[in-house]
């Protein structure tokens, strides 16, 4: 049973979302609980964004979409600035306000911020088409 590829960049988009749930929702049990959580996620998750992002962006060689990579290398780039502003932040409010934040709690912020940065600014780069 061969699929297609409208069929397939379903099945990527769907799996690229289900991934960006899981890692979000791991990451906000990591800010709140302060250590790592005992779940299946805590692997599944970062796996499969990986296998599902690059596909995602075009990089595999039956969705190659040169529009998809771009915009997505755009998404990066806005999550990166916006993950180095939330360190910067996070250090600066537990310096100037005294909030004690173990490193675990740090890191569940640092990665709710990255993970849902890119997938915001993915998808409303996507929606306003086209970047230079």
């Amino acid at each position: 049973m061969e699929i297609d590829s409208t069929s397939r960049l379903r099945l990527v988009t769907a799996g690229y979302w289900v991934s960006i749930l899981a890692l979000t929702l791991n990451s906000l049990a990591i800010l709140f609980e302060g250590n790592l959580p005992d779940s299946p996620t805590n692997f599944m998750g970062p796996m499969f964004l990986i296998i599902f992002f690059f596909s995602y962006l075009g990089l595999g060689r039956e969705l190659k979409d040169e529009r998809l990579a771009k915009i997505a290398g755009r998404a990066m780039t806005i999550s990166w600035g916006m993950t180095l502003l939330s360190a910067y932040a996070i250090i600066a409010m537990s310096t100037a306000l005294y909030i004690r934040l173990n490193p675990t709690q740090v890191l569940g912020a640092v990665l709710f911020v990255m993970i849902v940065s890119m997938a915001v600014s993915n998808e409303l780069l996507k929606r306003k088409g086209d970047v230079e």
